[in-house]
């Protein structure tokens, strides 16, 4: 029963992403980045804030030692302000697509189709039911993919900022935000299931590639990396929001 709560919640993070995912933004309605609470619902957290005089949009900016608590929490060393979602405004979340017009925008649109293609028949997705288990590995795979794009272009970013010696203007802190982000996502898909070792070697094998690919692509083309990002939280939003209703 716990096992499913935690799912649930975090598959109602994960589709919010399409309204507050800063990378995305460049796509389609955005805004700030968002990291999952831990084990505990959406709901009960910000319940508990207001009963304690804290206002649940500025949870993730509170000092540890005054944020308020959940029976069942576990605390964790995230810093980064977050702001906290009501369930109406999460099950408000529609899905939405920018179509692309230049040649780098439909460049990133089918390398995500394609990847996408790809990754629904190596997880299974496209046939057999879909059991909780294999929403579990997929939801895991689909995070340790999703925290590189952040981390990578914030790098080149700030890289460029020390050569040039000229601020950022914020990017670079949005950019880490946002690989923290995924991360957290990554942090509570593992509280329900332990990969094995094939798994974690795919998912070493997998990030080599991806990393190196996407470093290059972001020195020769940020728009289009951008927007590959954009597009790959289109699809994620999809596949979160499926698993929501099928639940």
């Amino acid at each position: 029963m716990q096992r499913s709560a935690v799912l649930l919640d975090l598959c109602k993070s994960c589709a919010a992403r399409n309204n507050v995912n800063m990378l995305a933004r460049l796509l389609a309605n955005g805004g700030p980045a968002y990291s999952a609470p831990r084990l505990i619902s959406i709901r009960n957290i910000s319940k508990n804030a207001d009963e304690q005089g804290c206002s649940p949009k500025t949870i993730g900016s509170l000092d540890e030692s005054k944020r308020p608590t959940v029976a069942g929490e576990v605390r964790s060393d995230i810093r980064l302000p977050h702001p906290i979602w009501e369930d109406d405004q999460l099950h408000s979340i529609k899905i939405t697509h920018k179509e692309p017009k230049q040649f780098s925008d439909k460049m990133a649109y089918y390398c995500v189709q394609a990847m996408r293609t790809g990754f629904d028949v190596f997880s299974g997705y496209k046939f057999g039911k879909m059991t909780e288990g294999k929403w579990i590995k997929r939801m895991i795979f689909l995070e340790t993919v999703a925290g590189v794009p952040g981390m990578v272009a914030a790098m080149v970013r700030h890289l460029n900022s020390l050569r040039k010696m000229k601020t950022d203007h914020g990017w670079i802190h949005t950019l880490l935000e946002e690989a923290e982000n995924e991360r957290m996502h990554l942090m509570v898909a593992l509280q329900l299931r332990q990969p094995g070792a094939l798994f974690r070697g795919a998912v070493l094998f997998a990030q080599g590639i991806f990393v190196n690919m996407f470093s290059i692509a972001y020195l020769i083309s940020p728009h289009f990396c951008h927007r590959f990002v954009g597009y790959l939280e289109e699809e994620a939003v999809k596949t979160y929001s499926k698993c929501l209703q099928v639940r």
